[in-house]
């Protein structure tokens, strides 16, 4: 048997197998990326620089097309090794072609030039997104292996093969731990730590062997010198990169450093390759004759260069089709709010526990054309004391010129249980994250929250819609006192718990409940006679709210566009809980409810047989499917782009008057 032979052609199976995997994933990457780019920091912040705020998609747009610029001359660049290099019979040495095509291959992917999430359902989406992590693992691995073997294999000092060897394979047996096995404290830091000190000591070889061979040598030494300088010094460039970004985060605040920051992560990487093709077009490195190919064009040119001319092409499809659609989604959102405005307006009340989201769902339904709201009532039980949280609700409608909006506060204890959101939760939403707000010598009324309820529904001409943002103490309150008032409620919309999806009590707390949302856990026998009262419903729970995160795009995007109180409130207080927002844990919980109220169009519903779990332990407060639980509508995701788009435009609906 032909060693090298054998090994060649093993080698190209690979290359072919990762390849083709590699496109896969970078085909099934791009709506993910469409969608996802305009909700990068950097990205945002960067068009700002620029004097394009208010229309940050261009700039997304524009990255997007270097991003893929960047991963066609990877791509580029691997079909080079692999056909001028793998493809020759008995070519040598195969080894270090093998890691740096993969390395090429899965590095994009690794650096997330391609995107960075999978938009599948579960259990697909999970599945996927596991294997594109090992597949991230691997360019790590194969990186690794293109330090150590670049350019021709051999490595000084000898022991120092084997050590990295054994290296790279407990590094990777770490990786695929963090991404299959227990979740295991500071592994990831150690196993980062381990792989950049495997990086660098390969590294320290490469520059030994460089400065140990004489610059006045001649012929194959000097060649060699020549081949890889250019490529150690990029491997070096992106090392630094790299671990600035791991170890500091690298976010900045200053639009003109989000600026220079977005295009080195995009110029960094390319560096590498565009080192490699250097040396091959001008040192033939690993006897390519690059020159000679080009003349050869039917093996080489239609693969390699039709390949690279393809995947730019696709860039600029995706960045004008992300344009496209961001201008079909903003047109969306006025016809909508045209048509509203040549709507009925809906009788609307609304039961609140006052916490930074409930502000900013108020404040949308307000300035919504549609609604006529009749009554706010805050939940005593809710993040929200009832004095301070009255007179925040005062203050807001002083903000908006809503002055004579009844309002009240109910009992502070739940009906059953003593379940409390946390101390600290609830003084900073007393004060309202010290967001300032206009004084009102207003007064509650006095009837108390449960009877303003019910006399408010049974006045009504009309069949009222109901909003509830947080425990459900008041609602059932008011339909255990009178079942008929249900008669005259059109539907009711509530914001709380989490069906097919993990709670956020646990996450976001020290209690051992890793089911329950907050909302539904507080006064879990309220909710249940309220999902047993009769009156038709509709459940927002966290698995469609997950849907719609306050990204820094809509931040920026708000930024640009804040003209009236409520849109400059909004920014306010988004800007007030920006630490949250950037760390990705702040949601549009109680807004997406209030839009969902306005427009069934942007989420997705299905039918379940509901109850809630009263008993005490790790399952108080789960919202879980029961066959002899009532039948209720739910949503189950959200369509976030429009959202973002409808919550805008009327928040400052009145200027569009």
């Amino acid at each position: 048997m032909n060693i090298p032979s054998f090994a060649n052609r093993a080698a190209r199976l690979i290359c072919w197998a990762v390849a083709l995997t590699c496109l896969a994933f970078l085909i099934l990457l791009i709506p993910g990326n469409l969608d996802s780019i305009m909700g990068e920091p950097v990205v945002l912040k960067g068009s700002l620089a620029l004097g394009w705020g208010a229309w940050p998609q261009v700039y997304a747009a524009y990255i997007l097309v270097l991003r893929y610029v960047v991963l066609g001359l990877f791509w580029l660049v691997a079909g080079i090794v692999y056909w001028l290099g793998l493809r020759r019979p008995g070519a040598v040495p195969a080894l270090p072609m093998l890691a740096c095509a993969l390395t090429l291959l899965l590095l994009p992917l690794l650096l997330n030039l391609g995107g960075t999430s999978i938009n599948f359902a579960r259990p697909w989406g999970n599945l996927l997104e596991k294997l594109l992590a090992v597949w991230r693992v691997g360019g790590l691995v194969s990186f690794l292996l293109f330090v150590v073997l670049f350019p021709d294999g051999r490595l000084a000092p000898g022991w120092l093969k084997a050590s990295l060897l054994a290296g790279a394979l407990l590094n990777c047996a770490g990786f695929l731990v963090l991404i299959f096995g227990p979740a295991i404290a500071n592994l990831a830091f150690v196993d980062f730590l381990f792989y950049l000190v495997l990086v660098l000591l390969a590294f320290a070889s490469q520059l030994r062997r460089y400065f140990r061979r004489s610059p006045q040598q001649a012929g194959s030494v000097q060649v060699e010198r020549w081949q890889v300088r250019g490529v150690l010094a990029s491997i070096f460039l992106l090392v630094v990169w790299l671990c600035a970004i791991y170890f500091f985060g690298f976010s900045p605040d200053s639009p003109g450093l989000a600026l220079l920051h977005t295009h080195l992560g995009i110029v960094i990487p390319a560096l590498l390759p565009a080192a490699i093709l250097r040396s091959i077009r001008r040192y033939r490195l690993w006897n390519i004759d690059l020159g000679g190919a080009l003349l050869r064009t039917p093996v080489f040119g239609v693969p390699v260069w039709g390949l690279w001319v393809m995947i730019v092409s696709l860039s600029l499809l995706g960045g004008a089709s992300m344009l496209m659609k961001s201008n079909e989604i903003t047109t969306r959102a006025n016809e909508k709010i045209v048509a509203a405005r040549a709507a009925a307006a809906r009788p609307v009340i609304i039961d609140t526990d006052m916490a930074g989201d409930d502000a900013l769902a108020i404040l949308y339904l307000l300035q919504h054309p549609a609604v006529d709201i009749r009554a706010i009532t805050v939940t005593g039980t809710g993040e929200a004391y009832c004095g301070p949280g009255v007179a925040n609700l005062l203050s807001l409608l002083e903000l908006v010129g809503a002055r004579e909006l009844p309002v009240s506060c109910g009992p502070e204890r739940p009906l059953a249980g003593e379940h409390v959101f946390p101390l600290q939760w609830r003084m900073d939403v007393d004060s309202m994250f010290s967001v300032p707000l206009p004084a009102s010598v207003r007064q509650p009324v006095e009837l108390p929250a449960p009877e303003l309820l019910a006399e408010t529904i049974r006045r009504s001409p009309q069949e009222v819609t109901l909003l509830a943002l947080g425990p459900l103490t008041n609602l059932a309150l008011a339909v255990q006192a009178d079942p008929g008032l249900v008669g005259n409620i059109e539907m009711i919309y509530i914001m709380g718990g989490a069906v097919e999806v993990p709670g956020n009590v646990g996450p976001s707390s020290a209690i051992d409940n890793p089911f329950a949302e907050w909302n539904i856990y507080i006064d879990p026998h309220a909710a249940n006679l309220v999902f047993r009262s009769g009156a038709p419903l509709t459940l927002v729970p966290l698995d469609a709210t997950s849907h719609a995160p306050v990204t820094p795009a809509f931040f920026q995007r708000l930024e640009g566009r804040s003209a009236t109180p409520a849109a400059r409130f909004t920014y306010n207080l988004l800007s007030a809980r920006r630490g949250v927002m950037l760390s990705g844990g702040y949601y549009f919980w109680d807004p997406l409810a209030a839009a969902i109220l306005t427009d069934q169009d942007l989420a997705e519903y299905r039918t379940y047989q509901l109850e809630v779990v009263e008993d005490e332990g790790p399952y108080s407060g789960r919202t879980q499917v029961a066959p002899s639980g009532p039948a209720i509508r739910v949503a189950v995701s959200a369509d976030r782009q429009l959202f973002e788009a409808l919550f805008l435009e009327t928040l400052n609906f009145e200027t569009a008057q």
